[in-house]
């Protein structure tokens, strides 16, 4: 049976880039597992804002990154009810965006991949890169 795993932004930034500092360590993690990596959809929009400010990438470049992450998890629905997600930040005093990350982990009973010590310190399934 196949698990799946939650990737969050900052995992997923050091997967891509090559120059990020845990790159190596998130890539081995990605392609020698036999998970299956889901993410909320906010993760693209995360993503997409990193790409044109740090990185100064141009629409073209933008969208083939973002077809690229498609390819490689699995997008589902951030939210269908912001009380859900009220609940999640209040049980575990995340940031907006992680809430999402970490509801999406819990609705799975799942790990969530992070290289963000502050996630990982508050959500007990998270594995830290």
């Amino acid at each position: 049976m196949i698990l799946k795993v939650v990737v969050d932004t900052s995992f997923l930034i050091n997967l891509m880039i090559p120059t990020e500092p845990k790159h190596e360590k998130c890539k081995e993690y990605f392609y020698d597992s036999m998970h299956e990596f889901i993410a909320p959809d906010f993760i693209l929009i995360e993503i997409a804002s990193y790409f044109t400010r740090v990185l100064n990438l141009n629409k073209k470049q933008l969208n083939e990154n973002i077809d690229e992450i498609k390819s490689l998890i699995n997008i589902h629905n951030s939210y269908n009810n912001y009380e859900d997600v009220f609940d999640i930040i209040y049980k575990y005093k995340t940031r907006g965006a992680d809430s999402l990350f970490v509801k999406l982990a819990d609705k799975y009973k799942c790990e969530l991949l992070t290289c963000d010590k502050d996630q990982a310190v508050k959500y007990e399934k998270s594995i830290l890169f």
